[in-house]
């Protein structure tokens, strides 16, 4: 198994992109720590501004990710806990905003910056589109499933 810097080292070289590199490793989970493993800080020595301005600015990364998996924690969790599902699978993008906003059980993930509220809401908005996939592509097994019954169609007994 590669090590934290090794990993780190081995996408820099593929890409050529530093920053890319990093934002690709903050969508797949990774922390600060992480990223003090895999020794950038030292990557940051090269840099021409200064150390802590990186370090910052990663740190940004990192909270902008984290808001965006807790929004769409939160749709999910509001899409399998509510009554009626349908009603958010039938929303635009300004009435999701209006319902999301007004959403009380459970209420909408605060933050303390607008670029995380935005992100927030982009990953909300993202799980409810995956979501119509999903129940789109259910509805399709579904009626092809009740078409088949009424045609006589046995399922398959494994004999």
């Amino acid at each position: 198994m590669m090590t934290k810097r090794e990993l780190f080292t081995e996408r820099l070289e593929t890409t050529g992109d530093f920053w890319r590199v990093c934002q690709d490793l903050v969508n797949e989970g990774w922390s600060l720590g992480d990223f003090e493993d895999a020794g950038i800080r030292e990557e940051f020595q090269g840099f021409n501004n200064p150390v802590e301005e990186n370090m910052e600015y990663l740190k940004k990364l990192i909270k902008i990710q984290d808001a965006n998996t807790a929004g769409a924690t939160w749709m999910e969790t509001g899409l399998t806990e509510c009554e009626n599902p349908e009603e958010w699978l039938g929303m635009n993008y300004q009435e999701f905003l209006q319902a999301a906003a007004n959403a009380t059980r459970p209420a909408f993930p605060a933050f303390s910056t607008t670029e995380e509220t935005d992100a927030a809401y982009h990953g909300a908005w993202a799980q409810l589109e995956f979501s119509r996939k999903l129940f789109a592509e259910d509805a399709i097994y579904q009626e092809d499933l009740n078409r088949r019954k009424t045609e006589g169609w046995r399922e398959y007994d494994g004999k």
